[in-house]
């Protein structure tokens, strides 16, 4: 893998670390490379030693302090999983909306995930008004989401008309957890 010319390679030791040649070039390569701040930070959560998880949770909390906002899923990722840092709910959702907020679709459905199944109603209204500003937006992958709140009435009301609307609309998408659900409902046909 090159980037920027730069040359990089890795060796996983037995211990499952991963030990980088020339990091400190790497880091400062990184710099002018926001796909590599991404691709560094994955490298080291993917190590099965906890020492680069904190140090991936560190290179990212010092790009994040320095302006780049683009590795705010990744932080929340590390906050939700516990990699690098301790599982901590409230800083997850921080860096979920901040990440949701400049448009990525997998922070969208995680934020709502996390709302939703939140003991506080407050944040199960807000899940679902997320959930459909979100699908207002462009991420149709929250229909099965949606259906979920309207038939388990998660931040509104009970409504089994809404609920098999989404449901289909998510079907239609190729969500195969809706197909199966419509099944179990015995409603298979359009409404």
């Amino acid at each position: 893998l090159k980037t920027k010319g730069v040359k990089y390679s890795r060796k996983y030791y037995s211990d499952g670390s991963i030990k980088y040649n020339k990091i400190k070039k790497l880091k400062e390569e990184s710099k002018q490379s926001d796909w590599f701040k991404i691709k560094l930070i994955d490298e080291l959560l993917d190590s099965k030693k906890e020492s680069d998880h904190q140090q991936a949770y560190d290179f990212a909390m010092d790009c994040y302090a320095s302006g780049n906002k683009c590795v705010a899923g990744k932080i929340a990722s590390m906050y939700l999983n516990g990699l690098g840092v301790k599982k901590d709910l409230k800083q997850a959702r921080k860096y979920l909306k901040e990440a949701a907020d400049g448009g990525s679709e997998w922070a969208r459905i995680e934020l709502v995930s996390v709302l939703m199944n939140s003991d506080d109603d407050v944040d199960k209204v807000l899940a679902f008004d997320l959930c459909k500003s979100y699908i207002d937006s462009g991420t149709i992958k929250l229909y099965g989401k949606l259906a979920i709140m309207y038939k388990n009435g998660i931040g509104v009301d009970k409504s089994i008309n809404e609920c098999l609307k989404y449901l289909h609309l998510a079907e239609k998408n190729g969500n195969e957890w809706a197909k199966k659900e419509l099944k179990n409902l015995n409603v298979n046909s359009a409404l």
